[in-house]
């Protein structure tokens, strides 16, 4: 629909594994080939499926599917959208120096360049106010993932957003954020087969079962060892 609706848009999937970012597009394709869906099917004008890549063209909007890797491939893409599956296997240091960049250009600058000039000059002339202005959507970021251990970079990156929410009437930016915990008990009942939720409640350690099921961040595990420290020792 976001690319439907907003030509131009560029959507990037992106995951640890080409496998699983290859899912997700699949997902659109498995939805847009339903009887009941052809109007949509009659919007995709091109799709392309190459070794490194899957590209679904919706008029002048693409959406692409892109393996992670070190990172290394990904330079020189730039999305308006980004969707991250599997965050929590996301390291560090792609996340700040390859995905955060990729959304630091903006849709149409020169379209708003024009038209902030044009509204500039109106408000000069006293028939515009400054609260009048144009609001142009922002890039957007979905990141979809378990819970961790809070010892994890993806615990920090969570709380770094909390942070923001917490604090978005104080900043100036127009930028909005939400973070949803979405556990087993909050889905309708079809969605998960119980039997296997049942399963997993008596064979997982009680930790494992609050990030995988319940959508907990834990504090550590809950076996003899700790896996902080296990991690650090390797």
């Amino acid at each position: 629909m976001d690319a439907i609706m907003n030509q131009g848009v560029e959507i990037g999937i992106l995951s640890k594994s080409f496998r699983q970012a290859k899912m997700i597009f699949k997902k659109i394709e498995d939805i847009a080939s339903k009887p009941e869906a052809k109007y949509l099917s009659q919007c995709i004008t091109r799709v392309s499926k190459q070794n490194d890549e899957w590209v679904m063209e919706i008029g002048s909007s693409s959406i692409r599917a892109l393996p992670l890797g070190d990172g290394s491939k990904l330079r020189g893409f730039r999305f308006h959208r980004i969707i991250i599956d599997e965050m929590l296997l996301m390291p560090e240091r792609i996340y700040n120096e390859v995905i955060v960049p990729f959304l630091s250009v903006v849709q149409n600058p020169k379209e708003r360049e024009d038209l902030h000039n044009l509204e500039t000059q109106l408000i000069k002339q006293g028939k515009m106010k400054e609260e009048d202005r144009y609001v142009w959507p922002n890039n957007k970021l979905i990141m979809l993932s378990s819970a961790s251990y809070k010892f994890e970079y993806l615990y920090k990156l969570y709380e770094n957003f909390e942070t923001l929410i917490t604090n978005e009437e104080k900043s100036n930016t127009n930028a909005t954020r939400a973070i949803m915990h979405f556990s087993y008990d909050c889905a309708p009942k079809q969605l998960y087969d119980q039997n296997l939720v049942e399963q997993a409640k008596s064979t997982m350690s009680q930790s494992q079962y609050d990030r995988e099921f319940g959508a907990i961040f834990t504090d550590d595990s809950s076996g003899y060892f700790k896996i902080s420290k296990m991690q650090e020792c390797t």
